[in-house]
């Protein structure tokens, strides 16, 4: 006579069926969790945690340290003084060939983005983070490299 044995089937992780909400909720988490991320980010900057922000009198008065001149009793330049010879010029002054080649080599989707390029700190984050390559290039956009310039930032990394 032989005995046979009666198994169970355990109801575990295995044999439940395909649940599409169970991922379409974990979805929603993941993005809610981003966006709160990047809402704290904001707030922090808003509120000054990394420094204070410039005004707009400081965006629209950008001064810039230009060479002294020496001039002689009648008016004409004897001498300049300067850290960095710089002269200031107006826009329509610069050549069209300097603009195109500053843009194709900084950053050519300058007149498609409004100041932050996306898709290049997406670039950066996911060559310099994820691939561990530290020469993947910058991500900051003409915009944020006048900004660095001309407002400075204090010598630390976190």
């Amino acid at each position: 006579m032989v005995i046979r044995k009666k198994t169970k089937i355990k109801k575990g992780y295995k044999n439940k069926p395909f649940n599409k909400w169970f991922i379409f909720k974990y979805i929603i988490l993941l993005f809610l969790v981003i966006i709160s991320l990047f809402a704290l980010l904001f707030g922090a900057v808003y509120i000054g945690i990394f420094g204070p922000l410039p005004t707009k009198t400081d965006l629209e008065s950008i001064k810039n340290e230009e060479s002294s001149l020496i001039l002689a009793s009648d008016g004409s330049v004897i001498g300049r003084v300067f850290a960095e010879n710089r002269t200031n010029i107006r826009w329509d002054e610069v050549p069209k060939h300097l603009v195109d080649a500053l843009v194709s080599t900084e950053d050519k989707r300058y007149f498609s983005h409004q100041g932050v390029d996306g898709r290049s700190i997406l670039r950066v984050l996911f060559k310099s983070i994820l691939l561990g390559d530290r020469n993947a290039g910058g991500g900051s956009t003409l915009s944020q490299q006048l900004i660095k310039n001309l407002f400075g930032r204090d010598d630390h990394s976190f």
